[in-house]
């Protein structure tokens, strides 16, 4: 909560043995899809429930896992960001890698 978004993406990214010469790179990325450009010099405690929210799907986004595992990911989004998150998940499914979605919402 002490880290920048983007402090805490670096942090991230070596935790996950992600090789330096690729971190910059995938944490562009992730920014990008997590739509979180306009906050990642911000410190995350300083965010609300939906950025946060964004900040973690950025994180579990790092090194292109084969397996997403995303527990109540649209608990606090908006309509639009469940949108931009669905959207998010395609691009992800259509890489051939597998998404596990746990949610009580059965719309979803």
């Amino acid at each position: 909560m002490e880290m920048t978004v983007r402090e805490y993406l670096e942090f991230a990214a070596e935790l996950k043995g992600i090789k330096k010469d690729k971190r910059e790179p995938q944490i562009e990325e992730v920014i990008r899809l997590a739509k979180l450009r306009d906050v990642e010099n911000r410190l995350i405690q300083n965010l609300s429930k939906g950025y946060k929210q964004r900040v973690g799907l950025a994180q579990a986004l790092l090194g292109s896992p084969e397996i997403l595992i995303l527990d109540e990911p649209t608990a606090v989004l908006t309509p639009q960001e469940i949108d931009e998150l669905m959207e998010i998940m395609r691009g992800f499914k259509k890489e051939g890698k597998s998404i596990l979605f746990i949610t009580h919402k059965l719309n979803e």
